[in-house]
C-alpha cells in the first residue's frame, strides 16, 4: 500500500511539474513572438534590393547593393510610430500579445501557489480548485489572444494589407516583389496549442479535487450493529 501511495505522488507531481513546463514554454515563447521583427518579411528590388522584417513594433530593413562590383550591405531598424500607416492587424496586434504574456505570468504566479497549498498538510481543496479554475481560463484566454493575433496578421499579410510607409521613406512599395513566410505564425500555434494543453491539465487538476463521494452519517440501528 505504501509503494502505492508513493507511486501515486510521483505521478501526480511529475504531472504538475509538466504542466508547469508548459506554461513556462508558452510564456517563452509569447515572448520571442511579441520581440520577433518576422511577423511579415518582404523583398524590394529596385536600385537597392531590400529584404525588410517587419515586428509588431519595430522594422529591420537588410539593403544590399553594388559598390564598384562588390557586394555590400547596409542595416538600419526603424520603429513603428505614427508616421507608418499601421494596419489594424498590428495595431491590436500588439495589445492582444502583451495581453496574453500577462495572463500567463498571473498563471504562473497562482498556478505556483497552487501547488505550495496543495504540496502543505492541510490541502484547502476550495482554495486549489479555484486557483485552478483561475488558471484554466486566463490561459485559454491567452492561447485565444495570441491565435488570433497570428492568423490576423497572416491573412492581411497574404490577401492585402493597409500597410504604408512614411513618405521620406527610402523603399518604395510599388518595388515589392515577394513576401515570404515566417516562423511567426507556426510558432504561435504552438504557443497556443501549449496553452490549451495546460489548461487541460489545470482542469484535470480541478476535477480531482471534486469531491466525489458523500459519507452519510450512520443511524443509531447501524452503530448498534
Amino acid at each position: 500500500m505504501d509503494n502505492e501511495n508513493s507511486r501515486l505522488e510521483r505521478k501526480h507531481f511529475l504531472r504538475k511539474l509538466t504542466g508547469l513546463v508548459l506554461i513556462y514554454l508558452s510564456l517563452g515563447f509569447g515572448v520571442i513572438l511579441a520581440n520577433s521583427r518576422k511577423w511579415r518579411v518582404w523583398e524590394f528590388e529596385g536600385r537597392i534590393n531590400t529584404i525588410m522584417f517587419i515586428g509588431l513594433w519595430k522594422v529591420l530593413c537588410i539593403h544590399t547593393f553594388n559598390i564598384s562590383t562588390v557586394a555590400a550591405q547596409t542595416v538600419k531598424e526603424h520603429t513603428l510610430n505614427e508616421t507608418w500607416v499601421i494596419p489594424n492587424a498590428i495595431t491590436y496586434g500588439q495589445d492582444l500579445i502583451l495581453l496574453a504574456n500577462f495572463m500567463k505570468l498571473l498563471v504562473l504566479v497562482f498556478a505556483m501557489l497552487a501547488y505550495l497549498v496543495s504540496m502543505s498538510k492541510d490541502t484547502y481543496p476550495h482554495f486549489c480548485r479555484f486557483m485552478y479554475k483561475i488558471c484554466s481560463i486566463f490561459i485559454l484566454l491567452s492561447s485565444f489572444c495570441t491565435l488570433g493575433t497570428a492568423i490576423w496578421n497572416f491573412i492581411d499579410d497574404k490577401f492585402g494589407t493597409t500597410f504604408e510607409f512614411p513618405l521620406n521613406f527610402t523603399i518604395r512599395k510599388e518595388d515589392l516583389t515577394h513576401k515570404r513566410s515566417s516562423y511567426a505564425f507556426p510558432l504561435a500555434i504552438i504557443t497556443a496549442f501549449l496553452s490549451v494543453i495546460s489548461a487541460l491539465n489545470f482542469l484535470y487538476d480541478q476535477y480531482l479535487l471534486n469531491p466525489r463521494f458523500k459519507v452519510k452519517p450512520l443511524d443509531e440501528h447501524e452503530m448498534s450493529e
